[in-house]
């Protein structure tokens, strides 16, 4: 009992550090971890998967992990040839193994993002994924793509 009370004190006081929870009432609100109504609230219920949107969520995992266990590049898990930038609203990352590249583009905003301001990426790489579909130039609002060079430098 006496460290499942320090676990609530360690959680609320976590969340301090956030904003939202910057007051003692706020953070009042924070579900007690040892409490059965939190547990039995954070069981996932398996039925949802066959329901929108959770069926559409659970068909993206399902694509993603397909294509990383069949794309070495992707399954590498070398940090040394990870790379991450931004532009703009434009997440990059960038994988590099066995002379190959990928790049994950996102866009995190409402506006699309065209092709010119991407620095030619889609020109010189192959789309491999995309969340939305069917493929077209650019980003569109909240899309990320996996694109492949092969042959790259690394």
């Amino acid at each position: 009992a006496e460290l499942g009370h320090k676990v609530s004190e360690g959680r609320r006081a976590e969340f301090a550090h956030f904003r939202a929870f910057a007051d003692e009432g706020s953070r009042a609100t924070i579900p007690d971890p040892q409490a059965e109504a939190t547990f039995q609230r954070s069981r996932l219920n398996w039925d949802e998967r066959r329901s929108q949107p959770h069926a559409d969520i659970l068909a993206l995992y399902e694509r993603l992990l397909l294509l990383r266990q069949r794309d070495p590049v992707l399954r590498s898990a070398r940090r040394d040839a990870l790379s991450a930038s931004a532009t703009g609203s434009v997440l990059t990352l960038r994988r590099h193994h066995d002379g190959e590249e990928r790049v994950l583009l996102a866009n995190f905003t409402r506006e699309p993002v065209h092709t010119t301001q991407l620095s030619g990426e889609f020109g010189a790489f192959e789309r491999l994924f995309s969340t939305h579909e069917p493929a077209h130039e650019g980003l569109l609002p909240y899309e990320a793509v996996i694109l492949a060079r092969r042959g790259a430098s690394a």
